[in-house]
């Protein structure tokens, strides 16, 4: 117990040494002087403005889409022999300019087979024209003959029924071909063959 009693008054005394120092210090310290305080104008930076044309940049993440959009096709296919040099993207190209131009030769080669097509197309329609009308011509002549064929199948029809005239070959039936209760089927007034 002794010990403890004698703990105490140590921490005691300590305690109460450093309070009598730090009330030495406090009295002995100068107080400052006062100093007047200069009151400035707020800072301001001036910086003289020239009109300008600055473009803006801003990144983000997403999809552009056009506002507008215009799809270019060519009407034939073939070679580019020459291209606009604003066809190039983010570049303007004014109305009624040429864009690409294709190598002609392709289709000057196509046309002029084309023309030979058509050439040789109307050259055929021409001969079937032709033919068409002298198959007509035929065709009248055809019938002509098959009218005076007819005007003398019956005048021997007629000569036959009151007998001036012998049968044709073709009427008369052999002993060789005739078998009893055979009919030709073919009738009577059909003429098989054509007469000139």
């Amino acid at each position: 117990m002794v010990s403890i009693v004698i703990r105490f008054v140590r921490v005691v005394i300590v305690l109460a040494a450093a309070s009598a120092l730090g009330l030495g210090l406090f009295s002995l310290r100068k107080t400052p002087d006062r100093q007047p305080v200069e009151k400035l104008p707020p800072g301001v930076r001036v910086i003289e403005v020239h009109p300008e044309i600055q473009q803006m940049v801003v990144e983000a993440f997403g999809t552009v889409a056009p506002r507008n959009m215009v799809k270019v096709a060519a009407e034939l296919a073939g070679r580019i022999e020459k291209m606009h040099p604003a066809f190039r993207e983010g570049k303007k190209i004014e109305k009624d300019q040429a864009i690409i131009e294709i190598d002609r030769r392709t289709a000057i080669l196509d046309r002029a087979a084309a023309e030979a097509r058509v050439s040789r197309a109307e050259a055929e329609l021409d001969y079937l024209t032709r033919d068409i009308e002298n198959l007509s011509s035929d065709l009248v002549l055809a019938e002509s003959n098959m009218d005076l064929t007819l005007k003398e199948v019956e005048r021997l029809k007629a000569l036959n029924q009151r007998e001036f005239a012998s049968k044709p070959v073709w009427t008369r039936r052999s002993s060789s071909t005739w078998r009893p209760g055979f009919r030709s089927r073919r009738p009577a007034t059909a003429w098989p063959w054509p007469v000139h």
